[in-house]
Parts: C-alpha cells; sequence; structure tokens
C-alpha cells in the first residue's frame, strides 16, 4: 500500500486580510484533511475583519421626558478597527397633535445602558438628531440616521443605542432596525 505524501505546511500568515483569506482557501483547496479546521480559521479571519450587528429591537416603551432617555436596546458591536458606521431606520411617534419629539442614535463603551437612563457622559451621537413635529394625536414620521464613530479602540466592545426626548406628550421610537460595522483602517478615495 503506497503512503500518502505529507500535507504541504502552510507558512504563517502574512499580509493583510485578503492575502490571509487566500492562503487559507489554497491550502484548503490542496488538503482535504482538516478541512473543517481550517474553514473555521477563514470564517474568524473575516469576523475579526468587519464585525458587525444587525438588530431590530422589541418597541420600547415612550417618554415625556424633555431630555435624552436611552431606550435600552442594548445592541453589543466588537469594535477591530478604530472606526465603525452605523445606522438606524425605523419610526418616531408622537401621542399629542401638537407634539414634537426626538431621536438621537448613540454609541458608548462599557455596559449598555437600560431603558431610561440618561445619555452617559463619553457616550458619542452618530449622525443627526431627528426631530418630528406632529400635526395629530398618535402621528409618526420615518427616520433613518448613519454615520461614522471615529478614535475608538480595537478590542473595546461598544453598545449602540437609540435616545428619545420629547416637547410635549409622550415621545417613542417603533419598527427600529439598527445596524453597525466595524470598518477596516484603509482609505478609499474616490475621484
Amino acid at each position: 500500500m503506497a503512503q500518502r505524501p505529507p500535507a504541504p505546511v502552510i507558512a504563517p500568515l502574512s499580509g493583510d486580510i485578503g492575502q490571509r483569506l487566500q492562503q487559507l482557501a489554497d491550502f484548503i483547496g490542496q488538503n482535504i484533511v482538516g478541512i473543517s479546521v481550517l474553514q473555521d480559521q477563514v470564517r474568524q479571519l473575516g469576523a475579526r475583519q468587519n464585525a458587525a450587528v444587525s438588530e431590530a429591537p422589541a418597541n420600547p416603551a415612550g417618554t415625556t421626558s424633555a431630555t435624552n432617555v436611552l431606550m435600552g436596546f442594548a445592541a453589543s458591536l466588537p469594535v477591530n478597527s478604530s472606526r465603525i458606521i452605523a445606522m438606524a431606520n425605523g419610526q418616531l411617534n408622537s401621542s399629542a397633535s401638537t407634539g414634537i419629539s426626538y431621536c438621537s442614535l448613540w454609541l458608548g463603551t462599557g455596559t449598555a445602558p437600560v431603558w431610561g437612563a440618561p445619555v452617559p457622559s463619553g457616550a458619542i451621537r452618530i449622525g443627526q438628531e431627528v426631530q418630528f413635529d406632529a400635526s395629530s394625536t398618535t402621528a409618526a414620521t420615518a427616520f433613518s440616521i448613519s454615520g461614522v464613530a471615529s478614535g475608538l479602540t480595537p478590542g473595546t466592545p461598544v453598545w449602540l443605542d437609540m435616545a428619545v426626548r420629547s416637547g410635549n406628550g409622550t415621545a417613542s421610537v417603533s419598527n427600529v432596525v439598527a445596524t453597525a460595522f466595524s470598518l477596516t483602517d484603509a482609505v478609499t478615495t474616490f475621484p
């Protein structure tokens, strides 16, 4: 019985993530033994490069507070670079016919806030605050907020949450979908 030749040894990984993934893919193509282990390594390298989270939380209670109150979504994201892009879409509601409602997207480190907590010191607002001037009772409008946060520390997880405040009446958000991606530190410019 002929002996199987020894499996080639993959060289230590070097270069950017694309080169690393290609090295592993080439190695997997040549060696069926241990393929699941190597596929896991490919997935882990890809996950470390661009971490992402997408949340569609339950609709939180509204607030009559005139200052920002966090909704307690507690979406958490591992940060793999110094920048992330975050976005949230949903519906901003007001219970008063002349109500004014506001919502904003916030990012912070440490323990994720619970519903009703104030925005902690050091938290970063993503994008602009949305204002809705209601013209009828139980009025609502769609919103979309997005932006980039920079200056983050790779390896330090962050939380993502919505803050709501009211000019009068009860302000709330509903049908929210929030998404965040850890960006690579490569810079691409367009003409």
